[in-house]
């Protein structure tokens, strides 16, 4: 917790560089929110080149963790990929309802609002076979 502690320190002063280093060292410990952090890092170019693979794989080590901040930061960064990815809309829908499971309001809020918009299930539909479809639709249908 110290690492992060100070790594956060050195985010508020915008010193990425060292902030990237002590969050390494907190997410070798396995420390959740030093691993989110980092993961949003690599998201957005912080202290780092942008890595949206890393990210990806940093942010979901956290939600297998049970961090419901980091599978809705999944689900916003696969959402905002949907439009090229379709399929990263199906994966996003996932990762939000694994949000909103473990407690996060904006996951939840999120599904209610792809759960409303018409064209998001006709682009699930359009998916065919493709991977998580038939899982996304079930979870929207399921949104009251």
């Amino acid at each position: 917790m110290a690492m992060y502690n100070l790594a956060n320190k050195y985010l508020s002063l915008e010193d990425y560089e060292n902030a990237i280093k002590f969050l390494e060292k907190a997410a070798e410990g396995e420390y959740v929110e030093a691993i989110n952090a980092l993961a949003y890092c690599n998201e957005n170019g912080l202290g780092t080149m942008i890595n949206l693979k890393k990210a990806e794989e940093l942010y979901t080590k956290a939600a297998k963790f049970g961090y419901s901040r980091s599978a809705y930061n999944l689900g916003e960064m696969l959402l905002q990929d949907s439009d090229e990815n379709k399929e990263n809309l199906a994966r996003a829908i996932i990762w939000f309802k694994e949000a909103a499971d473990l407690g996060d309001d904006d996951a939840h809020r999120n599904l209610k609002i792809l759960s409303q918009n018409p064209s998001v299930l006709e682009d699930l539909k359009n998916l065919g076979e493709q991977g998580c479809k038939n899982s996304a639709i079930m979870i929207l249908m399921g949104i009251p």
